[in-house]
């Protein structure tokens, strides 16, 4: 689901997802 907001969002909320990811 968090994907797909990333994609809907468009590519800066995808940058702060791998963020979170990442943290």
């Amino acid at each position: 689901q968090g994907i797909y907001f990333c994609e809907f969002d468009g590519p800066r909320q995808r940058q702060v997802f791998v963020q979170v990811l990442a943290a």
